[in-house]
C-alpha cells in the first residue's frame, strides 16, 4: 500500500503540469452537459497519440518533422486512388505503409547523409508531397464508400485501445532494447559526437524514420477507414496539434531519465490534453481562432525552455 501511494505521488509530481491542464479541461467539458462522446473521444485520442509517438520518435533522434501531415494526405490519396482502380483493399493499405516508409528513408538520407537542416528538408518535402499525389492522381479528394470499414462501436473502441497499448509497448521495447533505439538519443543530442565515435548515423536515422512511419501510416488508415475518403487536406488539421502535444510533453518531463516510458507517458497525456482542448473550443465556436494561436504559443514556450536548459547545461560544463 505504501509503495502504491509513493508511486502515485511521484506520478502526480512528475506530470503536475499536464495533469492540472487535463483536470481543468475535463471539468470544463462536463460543464453544461457537453461531455464528449466516448467513441469519438477514443478515436481522436488514438489518432493523436499515434501521430505524437511518430513525431516524438523523430524528434528523439534530432529530426524536427514538418512533413508528417503531408505524408498522411498524400498516402491517403494514393490508397483511395488505388481502391478506385479496383485494387484489393489490403494492397491499398499496404501501399500506405510502403509509401511512408520510402518517405522516411528519403528524410533520413537527406538529413543525416547530407547534413541538411531537418526543418528545411521536411518543409520542402511537405510542399512536394502535398502536391505530388494530387498531381499524379488528378484529384484532390476521393470518396470510395466501400473503404468505410470502421464504425463507432464498443468493438472498434476496444480495438483502438488495444492498438494504442501495443504501440506504446513496441516503441518502449524498440528504444530501450535495440541498437538503433539506444543510439538514436545520442544522434539527436550530439550528431557531431555520434559521427566522430563511428556510429552508423545515416543508417540509424533512416531506421528510426522508417519505424516512425509505421505510426504515421496507422492513423492514416484509420481515417480512411472511418471516412471512406482520401484528401489533400487529410493531415493538415493534425500538424500543429501534434507538434504542440509533443512539445508540451517535453516541457512537462524535463528530467533525463534512464527509461523511455516517462517521456512517452507525457506525450500521451499531452495528446489527451490537445483532444480535450480542441473539443472545448469547438463547443464554444472558437476552433478556427484560439486553437492555432495557443498551439503556436505552446511550441514557442517549449522551445524557449529547452533552449535555456541547453544553454545552462553548456555553461555548467564550461
Amino acid at each position: 500500500m505504501k509503495r502504491i501511494r509513493t508511486g502515485f505521488l511521484m506520478i502526480c509530481k512528475e506530470y503536475l503540469l499536464i495533469l492540472s491542464i487535463l483536470a481543468l479541461l475535463l471539468l470544463y467539458s462536463m460543464y453544461g452537459n457537453r461531455l464528449i462522446a466516448p467513441s469519438s473521444f477514443i478515436r481522436q485520442i488514438t489518432i493523436m497519440a499515434l501521430l505524437s509517438i511518430a513525431v516524438f520518435l523523430e524528434y528523439h533522434s534530432g529530426v524536427f518533422d514538418l512533413a508528417f501531415a503531408a505524408q498522411m494526405s498524400s498516402s491517403s490519396l494514393l490508397c483511395v486512388s488505388l481502391a478506385d482502380n479496383r485494387v484489393p483493399i489490403p494492397v491499398c493499405f499496404a501501399a500506405v505503409f510502403l509509401f511512408n516508409a520510402l518517405v522516411g528513408c528519403v528524410k533520413g538520407f537527406l538529413i543525416t547523409g547530407f547534413c541538411m537542416p531537418s526543418i528545411i528538408t521536411t518543409l520542402a518535402l511537405q510542399i512536394i508531397l502535398t502536391n505530388l499525389c494530387a498531381g499524379l492522381t488528378g484529384n484532390e479528394n476521393f470518396v470510395i464508400p466501400h473503404l468505410k470499414l470502421f464504425v463507432l462501436s464498443p468493438a472498434t473502441n476496444g480495438f483502438l485501445i488495444l492498438l494504442l497499448i501495443l504501440s506504446l509497448g513496441l516503441v518502449s521495447f524498440f528504444l530501450e532494447h535495440t541498437y538503433y533505439g539506444k543510439y538514436s538519443k545520442i544522434l539527436g543530442e550530439n550528431p557531431d559526437l555520434a559521427r566522430k565515435s563511428g556510429m552508423k548515423c545515416t543508417c540509424i536515422s533512416m531506421i528510426i524514420l522508417v519505424f516512425s512511419s509505421l505510426f504515421i501510416s496507422l492513423p492514416t488508415i484509420l481515417l480512411i477507414g472511418y471516412t471512406g475518403s482520401g484528401s489533400i487536406d487529410l493531415g493538415a488539421d493534425y500538424l500543429y496539434k501534434v507538434l504542440a502535444a509533443v512539445f508540451l510533453g517535453k516541457l512537462s518531463n524535463r528530467r533525463n531519465t534512464r527509461h523511455i516510458r516517462n517521456p512517452l507517458v507525457s506525450i500521451i497525456l499531452s495528446a489527451l490534453v490537445m483532444v480535450l482542448f480542441t473539443y472545448v473550443l469547438t463547443a464554444n465556436g472558437h476552433l478556427n481562432y484560439w486553437d492555432k494561436i495557443l498551439e503556436g504559443l505552446l511550441i514557442l514556450i517549449a522551445f524557449s525552455v529547452e533552449a535555456s536548459q541547453s544553454t545552462m547545461h553548456t555553461s555548467s560544463r564550461l
